[in-house]
C-alpha cells in the first residue's frame, strides 16, 4: 500500500493501491472507505476474499459416469467459487439426465468450507428410473385431430422393446412443431398450455399429456409487397401462393417469402432479404401480410478460388463451375455447379461452395470452392450369380482422375469382357471431350440364347457441351464380330445372321439431362437420341435410330418417395448390299435391364434349332432379335435409408423382326 499514516489523503493514490492489490488474485472485491472514529480520519480497505474450489465430489450417480457429469458442469477444482452459480449447475445436470430419459432425477448441491478460503462441493444425485413413453395424449385440440398432431411430433411411444425414449431437446422441438402446425391452419395464437408427465408406480412407464389452447382461426385480408423496384408486383405474383380471403397458412407465407428471396438471389441480388410482416386484427380475426423486400445491390463474380485439392487440377474443378468472373451472379448456375462437382465423384464429401466478400460497398464477390479429395482410383473384384449369366467373376481397375502427362475383367462362365478406355472431359484445354476405347468381348447367352458372340474392336468419341444441360457427341466404332456354337440345323433366318463380319459405325448423339442427381435422381428428366450409320465399304450396312427418355417426379411432402417413367424406342434399317441388320446390332428384350420377369432375350422373334440328343431330334428356339423395339417402364422408389432403395415397377414392351411387323397385340 502506497499511503501511510500521516500522509495527506490522495484519492488517486488510493486507486493505485487498489489496482496493485487486485492482481494478487486473492480477493473478489476491494473498496476503500474513509471513516471517523473518535474524530480521527481512518482509511479502511474493505476486501472480500475469493473462495477456491478445493474438491468436487459426485455421489449417487450410477447411470451416468463422473466424466459425463463433470463435462456438463462449469465449476472445476482450482477455480473461484461463485455462489450465484448454484442454479446453473443444478440445471446443467438435470438437463443432461433429461436428455438421457431420466425425467424424475433430483440434484442437491452441498458446499462445505474445509480451510480458510477453500470449499468442497458435493453433488448429491438421486437418479430415479429411466422410463419408456407408453402414451402421448393431446388435450383441448379440436381444429387438428390427435392423429394429425402425433404425426407432427417425433417423440414416439414405445412398442414392445423398441423406441419410447424421452429426449428433452427433441420434445421441445416437437412442441414448437405443434405450434407451427396450428399456424398452418390459421391458429396464429395457439399455445401449449401445459405438459404433464405421469409415471406408473414402478416408475418405468411414462405418460405425457400435452394441453393446447388453439385460439381463433385467422384469414388473410390483404396481401402486399413493399420496396420492390427490380421486379414489379406482377412479376412477383407467381411466386406468392398465398391468397387473400384464404385461411392464413403460416408455413406457406414463410415459403412465399423464401421463394421471392430466391428469385432475387438467383438474379444476382445475393444480399436481398424478404421478410413477411404479419399484422393481426384480433377483433376481426384477419391478418395483413406485407412482404418487406430489401433488394440491395446487384452482385458480380470477381474470381473463382479453389482450395483443398492436391491431386485434382484447378481447371478440372473450374470447368464444372458455371459461374464466370465478371458475370452477374446466378443462383441457378450456382446450384447446378455444386451438382456437377458432386457428379464427378472425385471427392470424399460433397464440395462446399460459398460466396466471399458480401460487403455492401463492394459489388463483387469471390466464389470459394472447397473440396475434400477422395480416392482417385479403384481396384474392384468379386463374384456374383444371376439368372442371365450364372456364376461369374470380375476385376476392374478404374482411374477416375489423373493427368495423362503425369500418370499415377476376368473370365466368367457366360461372359468375358476386356475393355481399356480413356476419357478426357476437356481435351488439351479445349471445351470438348475425347474418349478412346478398345475391347474384346465374348458372350454366351443363357436363358433363351445358347450361341456365343465374340466381338473385337475399338471406338473414338468426341463430345461437346452445348449448354448447362445439353450435350452432343460424335463417335466412330470398328468391330469384328462372329457368332459361334450354332446347332448344325438351324432356321435360315438365324443362319443368315451367323457371320456378321466387320462393321464401321458413325454415331451422332444428343443428350439433355436436368436431373437433380447423377446416381440417384428424384426430379428432372434425362433424354437421349442417337443416330448410327454403318457401312463405308465394310460387311454391314444399316441405319439405326434410338431414343431413351426418363422423367422423375419427387413428392415434396414425402421426400423419400419418387416416381419415374421411362420409354425407349429403337428402329433399324438395312440398306445397300445388306438385307438384314447383323445379329450383334439387332434389338432384344427380356431380362433385368429391359423386361423384368422374362428370361434374357426371351421377348421377340425366334428361330428354330434342331439338335440330335440320344438319337432323337431336340427342337429348340433361339432369339434372333428385331429391327424395331419399344419398351416402357413405370417405377415407384422409396428411400429406406442412405443405402437401400425399395422399388415397385411395371415393364412392358415388344420386339419386331421388321418394323412393318408392328402389332400392339405382341406387347
Amino acid at each position: 500500500i502506497e499511503i501511510k499514516p500521516g500522509d495527506v489523503l490522495d484519492y488517486r493514490a488510493v486507486q493505485r493501491d487498489i489496482r496493485r492489490i487486485y492482481p494478487l488474485g486473492y480477493f473478489m472485491t476491494i473498496t476503500a472507505e474513509l471513516r471517523h472514529p473518535d474524530g480521527k480520519n481512518v482509511l479502511v480497505y474493505v476486501i472480500q476474499e475469493e473462495r477456491i474450489i478445493d474438491q468436487i465430489r459426485i455421489q449417487g450417480n450410477k447411470k451416468l459416469k463422473d466424466r459425463q457429469l463433470r463435462a456438463a458442469i462449469s465449476w472445476h477444482e482450482g477455480q473461484a467459487f461463485v455462489r450465484e452459480g448454484y442454479g446453473e449447475e443444478r440445471d446443467a445436470i438435470l438437463d443432461l439426465y433429461r436428455s438421457k430419459g431420466f425425467l424424475n432425477t433430483t440434484v442437491d448441491i452441498i458446499v462445505e468450507p474445509i480451510a480458510p478460503s477453500r470449499v468442497r462441493i458435493t453433488y448429491q444425485i438421486v437418479e430415479g428410473k429411466k422410463a419408456r413413453i407408453k402414451g402421448i395424449d393431446f388435450i383441448g385440440n379440436q381444429a387438428l385431430s390427435e392423429r394429425k398432431l402425433k404425426r407432427t411430433i417425433k417423440t414416439r411411444k414405445a412398442y414392445w422393446f423398441f423406441g419410447g425414449r424421452y429426449d428433452e431437446e427433441k420434445f421441445e422441438a416437437d412442441l414448437a412443431s405443434v405450434i407451427n402446425e396450428y399456424g398452418n391452419v390459421g391458429r396464429l395464437e395457439a399455445e401449449i398450455a401445459a405438459t404433464d408427465f405421469t409415471y406408473n408406480k414402478k416408475g418405468k412407464k411414462l405418460y405425457i399429456d400435452i394441453s393446447v389452447i388453439e385460439g381463433p382461426e385467422y384469414s388473410i385480408k390483404t396481401l402486399t409487397t413493399a420496396d420492390n423496384h427490380v421486379f414489379s408486383d406482377g412479376e412477383l405474383g407467381p411466386f406468392i401462393k398465398s391468397r387473400e380471403q384464404e385461411v392464413h397458412n403460416k408455413g406457406r407465407v414463410t415459403a412465399d417469402a423464401a421463394a421471392v428471396q430466391k428469385l432475387y438471389n438467383d438474379s444476382g441480388y445475393v444480399t436481398a432479404r424478404v421478410t413477411p410482416q404479419v399484422t393481426l386484427d384480433r377483433e376481426a380475426h384477419t391478418t395483413a401480410v406485407t412482404y418487406q423486400i430489401e433488394e440491395n445491390e446487384l452482385r458480380y463474380i470477381r474470381e473463382i478460388r479453389v482450395t483443398g485439392n492436391s491431386i485434382t487440377k484447378d481447371e478440372v474443378i473450374r470447368r464444372n463451375v458455371l459461374l464466370k468472373p465478371g458475370e452477374r451472379y446466378d443462383g441457378n448456375l450456382y446450384d447446378l455447379s455444386r451438382r456437377r462437382l458432386e457428379q464427378t465423384q472425385y471427392f470424399a464429401s460433397p464440395p462446399r461452395l460459398r460466396l466471399e466478400g458480401e460487403d455492401e460497398n463492394d459489388r463483387f464477390s469471390n466464389v470459394l470452392v472447397d473440396v475434400e479429395e477422395g480416392k482417385t482410383g479403384d481396384f474392384n473384384f468379386g463374384g456374383a450369380f444371376n439368372t442371365e449369366e450364372g456364376f461369374g467373376g470380375f476385376g476392374e481397375l478404374r482411374l477416375n482422375n489423373f493427368d495423362l502427362m503425369n500418370p499415377p475383367s476376368f473370365i466368367g462362365t457366360r461372359r468375358s469382357s476386356y475393355r481399356i478406355g480413356l476419357t478426357d472431359p476437356e481435351f488439351l484445354g479445349y471445351p470438348f471431350s475425347l474418349g478412346v476405347e478398345v475391347f474384346d468381348e465374348r458372350f454366351q447367352g443363357s436363358g433363351a440364347s445358347d450361341y456365343t458372340i465374340e466381338t473385337l474392336g475399338g471406338s473414338v468419341s468426341i463430345g461437346k457441351r452445348l449448354s448447362n444441360f445439353n450435350t452432343m457427341s460424335l463417335s466412330i466404332q470398328y468391330d469384328d464380330t462372329s457368332v459361334e456354337d450354332l446347332d448344325t440345323f438351324v432356321d435360315p433366318s438365324l443362319r443368315v445372321l451367323q457371320d456378321p463380319g466387320q462393321t464401321l459405325t458413325l454415331g451422332l448423339g444428343f443428350n439433355r439431362n436436368t436431373t437433380d442427381s447423377f446416381r440417384d435422381p428424384s426430379r428432372g428428366a434425362d433424354h437421349s437420341v442417337r443416330l448410327e450409320v454403318a457401312g463405308f465399304g465394310l460387311d454391314n450396312e444399316f441405319v439405326s435410330l434410338n431414343h431413351d427418355s426418363t422423367w422423375f417426379y419427387g413428392l415434396k411432402r414425402w421426400e423419400k418417395v419418387s416416381f419415374s417413367f421411362r420409354t425407349r424406342e429403337g428402329i433399324s434399317y438395312a440398306y445397300g448390299d445388306s438385307d438384314l441388320v447383323p445379329l450383334n446390332d439387332r434389338f432384344f428384350a427380356g431380362g433385368s435391364t429391359t423386361l423384368r420377369g422374362y428370361d434374357f432375350r426371351d421377348v421377340g422373334p425366334k428361330a428354330q434349332t434342331f439338335r440330335i440328343v440320344n438319337g432323337q431330334i431336340d427342337v429348340d428356339e433361339e432369339p434372333i432379335g428385331g429391327e424395331l423395339r419399344l419398351l416402357n417402364t413405370v417405377e415407384a422408389k422409396y428411400k429406406l435409408n442412405d443405402i437401400i432403395r425399395l422399388y415397385l415397377f411395371g415393364d412392358s414392351g415388344a420386339v419386331f423382326f421388321k418394323p412393318e411387323d408392328f402389332n400392339f397385340e405382341d406387347f
